[in-house]
């Protein structure tokens, strides 16, 4: 889910027990491929956002990688 083309902010209606969210912040494409630009400070809070919500235990943040792991662990168990 690309939070800058939707210009969305972090809702804490997102978190919830069990369910993954994959954010990716990129800056390779245009508004014709569906990519947009998003502001310096926009991203700074929703990255601030996003802290809260981890330090608070609401969220984890992790990787791509480490989730993907962890998700390959669960399927093995």
């Amino acid at each position: 889910m690309g939070l800058g083309r939707m210009r969305m902010s972090i809702r804490n209606s997102w978190v919830r027990p069990s369910c993954w969210y994959i954010l990716m912040y990129h800056g390779i494409g245009t508004d014709q491929d569906g990519c947009a630009s998003i502001a310096v400070d926009a991203f700074a809070g929703q990255m601030a956002e996003l802290a809260k919500l981890r330090d608070s235990g609401a969220a984890e943040v992790v990787t791509f990688k480490a989730g993907s792991d962890r998700l390959r662990q669960q399927s093995l168990h």
